[in-house]
């Protein structure tokens, strides 16, 4: 399957876009090396996965099958005893100004479209609307800590922007089920694009079930 890679400046955004959400997950677990370390080990193996080339020829099923996995290892995190202390160490206002980054990453996948890189389906004018998560964070930022219904109303949106984005990618890409788009969706299949999944997707679906722990104990911290 022909992939057709991106203009260089979209790229270097897109990889800024990867390291400020990476460097925000590591610092807010900087006091455990462990963590740590599992966290790039993860990218590092899904990174291993696309270059090796194992996609390119049997999408079916190990595609679905990352997709589980980085949703058990998300909750795997999420339940550790580090995962567990950030619902207590980071604020609600942390925790939604960090989803922000959605926005400039969905700019970036609409200039993809266009370029013929991936199919329109992962964009606003298809079948994903998750720009909405990215700029509701930011509008709702100012009201978010006085206000748990506010912030309750965004975390609730904002993961099912995320399910339909990921319901989207599995239909986009060459799967047998799939919508068969032209082109289809070829990002986990080769380096860096892949990262869009152990960070940027991971990093999102991490946020909103640590907010949901947050705002369902109550421990709302402010800054």
């Amino acid at each position: 399957m022909q992939f057709v890679p991106a203009d260089r400046i979209s790229l270097l955004i897109f990889l800024i876009i990867n390291a400020v959400v990476l460097g925000c997950v590591l610092y807010s677990v900087r006091k455990s090396k462990n963590i740590k370390l599992g966290i790039l080990l993860w990218a590092f193996a899904f990174s291993l996965i696309s270059l090796s080339g194992i996609l390119d020829k049997k999408p079916f099923p190990i595609l679905p099958l990352m997709m589980f996995a980085m949703i058990f290892g998300v909750i795997l995190f999420i339940h550790s005893k580090v995962g567990r202390q950030l619902s207590v160490s980071l604020s609600v206002f942390q925790l939604i100004a960090f989803q922000s980054f959605r926005f400039p990453l969905e700019l970036v996948l609409h200039r993809w479209s266009n370029e013929g890189v991936i199919p329109e389906t992962m964009t606003w004018t298809g079948r994903n609307f998750d720009i909405i998560s990215g700029l509701f964070a930011l509008i709702v930022l100012p009201w978010v800590s006085r206000s748990k219904p506010l912030a309750w109303t965004f975390n609730i949106i904002g993961l099912m922007l995320l399910i339909n984005v990921c319901r989207v990618a599995i239909l986009s890409s060459p799967l047998p089920f799939s919508w068969h788009t032209n082109p289809p969706l070829l990002l986990a299949m080769h380096f860096p694009y892949n990262l869009i999944l152990p960070i940027c997707v991971s990093g999102a679906l991490a946020g909103h079930i640590i907010l949901t722990h947050k705002l369902s104990s109550g421990l709302v911290i402010i800054f």
